[in-house]
């Protein structure tokens, strides 16, 4: 019994050792199967419009000499792709055997993993951490949700950013109820929903649930912290959506309207086949 009591003491000091595992164990997984997935037809787009993000910064100050890129890929924002053409570009060069394309699904796939992190954080806000490790472990193991975090260069991180906006929106809202000041975590939180509604049109609703749990507590000691987060977030699209700079909210209009009805005239196949 007093064994059972030191080894429970002990598991109750590492309460994340499971989800670290699971995550650990996945990752050997994805690095041996790594090579198995091939290129995406939209991928080779994605690798140019993160080179053509890299070099958009020289043009920050005078946005009406930045070339267009001639797809609609710049209706969406390029920060995770500027990022992780950076991380591809540094593995290459650590390895230069690997591939490019295998790069970059490695990290798509890391970003998934960090996506089951937050989703298994954020459970535990309302769950016991053996119910959170369950929600995360049934996640993970989907096959759909598996087969694209190595082939999905848009869904796959946007689900993640949304994921971070809100965990550290909610912890955010959590501190300024303790005192009303501008926190680390809430600057965070601000640049999470930045990125974020630069990614995807759904992007800004990570944020207004953030401003409804904050309006379940007197909303009224939220007014001016609440204010900071959006112009912060605001100010982080802006900046980090190279096709804004021209034209912010006009731009950013035509986005919305292309995303609501999203023009694909390309054919599916199954199989190989129609």
């Amino acid at each position: 019994m007093r064994v059972t009591g030191n080894h429970m003491d002990r598991m109750a000091k590492l309460p994340h050792l499971p989800i670290l595992l699971l995550l650990a164990a996945a990752l050997i997984i994805g690095l041996f199967t790594l090579p198995d997935y091939g290129e995406g037809w939209d991928e080779a787009d994605i690798r140019r419009y993160s080179e053509y993000a890299a070099g958009a910064y020289r043009y920050l100050l005078h946005p009406q000499d930045l070339p267009p890129f001639e797809t609609n890929l710049n209706l969406y924002g390029p920060a995770y792709v500027a990022l992780a053409g950076l991380l591809v570009g540094l593995a290459t060069r650590v390895a230069p055997l690997l591939s490019p394309v295998t790069a970059w699904h490695g990290v798509h796939f890391l970003t998934f993993l960090i996506g089951v992190l937050l989703l298994y954080l954020l459970a535990r806000r309302w769950m016991s951490d053996t119910a959170a490790f369950g929600a995360a472990l049934l996640f993970i193991t989907q096959p759909l949700f598996w087969g694209h975090a190595f082939i999905n260069p848009k869904d796959i991180p946007f689900m993640t950013m949304f994921l971070a906006t809100v965990y550290f929106g909610l912890r955010a809202v959590d501190q300024l109820k303790n005192s009303v000041r501008l926190t680390p975590t809430l600057i965070i939180a601000a640049v999470m929903l930045g990125i974020t509604s630069s990614l995807r049109v759904l992007g800004p609703l990570a944020g207004f649930i953030v401003l409804g749990y904050a309006a379940l507590d007197r909303p009224s000691r939220f007014i001016l912290p609440a204010s900071l987060y959006l112009a912060l977030a605001a100010l982080t699209t802006y900046l980090s959506w190279p096709y804004l700079w021209a034209a912010p909210v006009s731009r950013f209009i035509e986005s919305l309207g292309t995303m609501a009805d999203f023009p694909f005239n390309s054919v599916v196949l199954f199989a190989g086949g129609l």
